[in-house]
């Protein structure tokens, strides 16, 4: 799983099985949708509160 974690984009959130959960791209949050693979944006002004921790996992 190592391997697949370098190369995956540093913006990218994903779960730990290593599926795309969202991302960041311009400053605006993409979502993906677990039902129909679509993506959603929610752009920056709409976005409130504390930031995502990129990394969790380097925190433990």
């Amino acid at each position: 799983m190592s391997e697949m974690r370098t190369n995956m984009a540093s913006s990218d959130l994903r779960c730990q099985c290593g599926k795309l959960i969202a991302r960041w791209q311009g400053g605006n949050l993409v979502i993906k949708c677990a039902r129909c693979a679509r993506f959603i944006t929610i752009h920056h002004t709409a976005i409130q509160g504390t930031p995502p921790d990129l990394n969790p996992d380097q925190h433990r």
